[in-house]
């Protein structure tokens, strides 16, 4: 019989057959090992065969899975996902999940007039090291500034590798919504003046600041009708925007004209990259009071004769179109207090602020003059000081007129004389009478009488008189010396103007 007729070897027992099975199991998987060699062990369809080669018949990867690259997962984010235009957008984020991924990574940043994200703003690559997050600030030399107000989108693109497929993120997976900026911006006043005299020029400084502004900040002054700021300015100015993001200078408006508080406010209407602006109406105001003026005294002349009028002048100076009146006085040399005039006049200020007035001192010694403004609706009160403005008096010089009463005569007459008292100001006192006989025509010897009688009205008369003696004919002559008082100076008459002329016989007419 042959051996292959044998039934035992046609159908082997069942151990015969395990021991088979059990020898193939070790071949095959010695010879793994053997292909393997010392590295980490592969499932099956994880590419085992892949660097080897092609195996037998099966195709390039063997007979136990076909090595497909995965789908790795790529998730990308914003942070933040709200910004301002011109601040740095800080980082996007992406999370890369694959089989030991290797590669490149690209950020791409698109503008919101791309919403395809077919073109790029900002791109930046980066390469891959495994599965984890990466960061675009690690591949971009700065920090992406949008500079257009809208939707930025952020996408990453991973450029897959042996055992990874290429994958990129979604269009509106990191979208980032850029506002226009707030404007920072504020207008003062001079912080060492409170109050301000109507009438003054208005000042204040301005400041506004935003990211590439366009078109003009608007600087208003507000009137104290206008506590809210609400109706139309008083004043205003436009200052454009010439390239700078920022304007920082002294505005000068108009002349401030109306008392109480004037408020400045700061206004820029936007634009495509900021916001609007306006500051509060109380941010910066200014206190306009009633003007300080000046006033000044003068007298025409100094010194004056007492009782001599003397034309004064009183002015307003530094106010705010002064009106009203003025009022012009002067003080005894008794009263250098200037508590009580003695004599006052009030004018009407003239358009120029002056005003004059003609005063009368009443006696000798330094006199006070002073000029007091009451002020009106726009000015305050202001008056000259006490010893600002002083007028010397002096004592009068009365001319000395004599009269002989009469002015002939013949022995055993009285002769008599009169003396007026001409330019003098309200004189008192005495007045000496000479009498000169005709031996003395130039009357500088020994007179041969002399009364003294008192002034009364400017007069004064001799009450005695003088006897004429016998065989005394010719031309007698009197002199009137005023002894003076304190308001006038002593003076004489000459010699031979007041003469009587003494006869024997007077004819009649």
């Amino acid at each position: 019989m042959r051996p292959a007729d044998d039934r035992r070897i046609l159908r082997p027992p069942w151990r015969t057959t395990a021991v088979w099975l059990l020898t193939a199991v070790l071949v095959m998987a010695a010879g793994s090992l053997v292909l393997d060699g010392p590295g980490r062990a592969v499932a099956a369809g994880d590419c085992q065969y892949a660097p080897y080669g092609p195996y037998g018949p099966y195709g390039p990867y063997g007979p136990y899975g076909t090595c497909e690259r995965v789908t790795p997962t790529l998730t990308i984010e914003q942070h933040p996902s709200e910004t301002v235009i011109g601040f740095p957008l800080l980082a996007a984020t992406a999370t890369l999940e694959g089989a030991d991924p290797t590669g490149t990574l690209v950020f791409r940043l698109s503008g919101p007039w791309d919403p395809t994200c077919e073109s790029t703003t900002y791109e930046g690559p980066l390469a891959v090291s495994g599965s984890r997050t990466y960061y675009s600030f690690d591949s971009l030399a700065r920090a992406p500034i949008p500079d257009v107000v809208g939707t930025w989108r952020w996408t990453v693109e991973y450029s897959g590798d042996a055992r990874n497929e290429p994958v990129r993120s979604g269009c509106n997976d990191a979208p980032v919504t850029v506002s226009r900026a707030s404007m920072f911006g504020f207008v003062f006043v001079s912080p060492f003046v409170s109050q301000f005299p109507i009438g003054s020029i208005s000042e204040a400084r301005m400041f506004i600041q935003g990211y590439r502004p366009s078109g003009a900040a608007t600087v208003s002054l507000f009137g104290p009708g206008d506590p809210a700021c609400s109706g139309t300015p008083t004043f205003s100015t436009s200052i454009p925007f010439d390239g700078q993001s920022a304007l920082n200078q002294l505005v000068t408006l108009g002349v401030v004209e109306a008392l109480g508080t004037w408020r400045w406010q700061l206004a820029y209407s936007g634009d495509a990259r900021n916001l609007p602006l306006t500051t509060a109406c109380d941010q910066a105001q200014m206190t306009v009071v009633k003007a300080t003026p000046t006033v000044t005294a003068g007298v025409a002349e100094s010194p004056v004769v007492a009782g001599s009028a003397v034309l004064t002048e009183g002015r307003v100076s530094n106010g705010y179109h002064p009106g009203g009146t003025i009022q012009l006085s002067l003080f005894a040399p008794g009263d250098p207090g200037c508590t009580t005039a003695a004599d006052t006049e009030t004018r009407d200020l003239a358009a120029n602020g002056r005003a004059e007035a003609l005063l009368t001192p009443t006696s000798v010694g330094t006199w006070r003059m002073r000029a007091s403004y009451p002020g009106d609706q726009w000015n305050d009160p202001a008056s000259t000081g006490c010893d600002e403005t002083l007028l010397v008096v002096v004592k009068a010089s009365p001319t000395v007129a004599p009269v002989s009463i009469p002015t002939m005569a013949r022995k055993g007459d009285v002769l008599r004389a009169r003396v007026a008292l001409r330019d003098a100001y309200r004189p008192g006192g005495r007045v000496q009478f000479r009498l000169f006989a005709p031996e003395d025509p130039s009357c500088s010897g020994v007179p041969v009488y002399i009364e003294e009688a008192e002034v009364n009205d400017s007069t004064a008369t001799t009450s005695t008189g003088f006897v004429v003696p016998k065989q005394r004919e010719g031309t007698w002559n009197w002199t009137g010396s005023y002894l003076g008082d304190e308001n006038n100076d002593v003076n004489a008459s000459g010699c031979g103007e007041a003469s009587v002329e003494v006869v024997k016989k007077i004819k009649k007419k």
